[in-house]
């Protein structure tokens, strides 16, 4: 991962320990754990106060809290697939993150509200970043398939045909070994196309992830159950004209109903009987509805959040303000409340 977070001025030595908290160089002081770092990743072999901070730290891939950087992962037919990875502003190694994976949606064109396309774009729709210095996660953004449209592997043929559960896995791997994640607190988020790629991905590796949200995305009804279940909210507007509420198919693309993804989910978390039904109004004055259905032994929710009069957007984002909900802000406040449980 060479470009983690690294700052593109060559941070001295000295720089380095400020951030750390660590003792100056001219003090005397057993070589610290950064120091062996130096030692054995760049060579500083002459510890002393003059040699020691004229160090190039510049390969070491040391975490600049309040920063986004792109990286890459090698998948295993040669090919490589990119991603953005923002780390909070108050990062310590010493204290495990919550990990955010944002899936953008389809599409070579500009995002909502002009935007750039893909992860960049979707970094600047949802304000993820903001929220994760504000509220202490880090947010990852996958890239979808370049050559399709930056379009991501839900099973359709109309997409991506990349392998992205090789990719989804690999980036959180990487992540996980150099930043300090914890592995109880993955959550996967998606919009649109990418909603409907999340419901294939958590399914899949759904022994990582502790919740999941997807926004204006459907299934596909080519999904297998969970090996293990996990909580999810799901986000829907009844006039939502590219992912109708009932269904529809697309292009001979199948887009199932709400009540499929409602059912689906009631199943994989062993869950009977009618929801709680709650109603509250929007931000910008229209009804919201809010159908939960909870498992008492294991705390997980099924959820929808059902909007009305609102079209096919990341609402709240950028191009969106005004709109009845912050997507954003909403899909933190349900993910926050879950860690994953060994069962």
């Amino acid at each position: 991962m060479a470009n983690l977070a690294r700052n593109p001025e060559q941070p001295s030595y000295q720089a380095l320990e400020d951030r750390e908290g660590r003792k100056g160089a001219n003090e005397q002081s057993e070589p610290d754990s950064l120091y062996m770092r130096l030692v054995d990743e760049v060579g500083c072999r002459d510890f002393n106060k003059t040699n020691f901070k004229t160090c190039d730290v510049s390969s070491l891939d040391l975490p600049i809290p309040g920063t986004t950087s792109l990286e890459r992962v090698k998948l295993s037919d040669g090919s490589e697939a990119s991603y953005r990875v923002h780390i909070p502003k108050d990062y310590d190694a010493n204290k495990p993150l919550p990990v955010v994976l944002m899936f953008h949606g389809y599409g070579r064109t500009p995002s909502q509200g002009g935007a750039e396309r893909g992860a960049a774009g979707m970094e600047e729709v949802t304000g993820l970043s903001q929220l994760a210095d504000s509220e202490g996660f880090i947010a990852v953004y996958p890239e979808g398939n370049p050559e399709r449209s930056y379009s991501w592997n839900n099973g359709q043929w109309f997409f991506s045909g990349r392998d992205d559960k090789e990719m989804t896995n690999k980036i959180l791997d990487t992540v996980q070994e150099k930043l300090a994640v914890d592995k109880d607190r993955i959550y996967i988020v998606g919009y649109s196309q990418g909603g409907s790629f999340t419901h294939n991905i958590a399914n899949k590796l759904s022994e990582r992830v502790a919740a999941v949200v997807e926004n204006a995305g459907w299934m596909t009804g080519k999904e297998d159950l969970p090996k293990r279940p996990f909580p999810i909210l799901s986000i829907q507007s009844r006039t939502d004209d590219t992912v109708p509420y009932d269904g529809n198919p697309w292009y001979s693309i199948t887009m199932k109903p709400e009540s499929y993804t409602q059912d689906f989910y009631r199943r994989a978390n062993g869950i009977a009987g009618e929801p709680e039904v709650a109603t509250r109004v929007g931000l910008d004055n229209t009804k919201i509805e809010e159908y939960t259905w909870r498992n008492s032994q294991t705390g997980n929710q099924v959820k929808t959040m059902v909007l009305n009069g609102q079209g096919h957007l990341w609402y709240g984002g950028k191009g969106a303000e005004g709109t009845a909900i912050d997507t954003t802000r909403e899909a933190w406040n349900f993910l926050k409340q879950f860690r994953r449980v060994e069962r």
